[in-house]
């Protein structure tokens, strides 16, 4: 779950080495707060996830999520 301020923008991507499986970007509404996603993609096919995050305030930043 990501918890952020409204206007923030995620980028996630689903990762296996360097290939993208699975991209989805999502922006919180200016009364949205926090947002959880996930894919459909089988854990064992994952090396890592990577979000990459901006908004209207504050550091963009971003988080590599190791799978395996």
């Amino acid at each position: 779950m990501y918890e952020g301020q409204p206007g923030d923008v995620l980028t996630i991507r689903y990762m296996s080495g360097e290939k993208v499986l699975q991209e989805d970007s999502v922006e919180l509404s200016n009364t949205t707060t926090s947002v959880q996603t996930g894919a459909s993609i089988y854990n064992g096919d994952l090396d890592h996830v990577q979000i990459d995050a901006h908004g209207r305030v504050g550091t963009p930043g971003e988080c590599r999520i190791v799978v395996k």
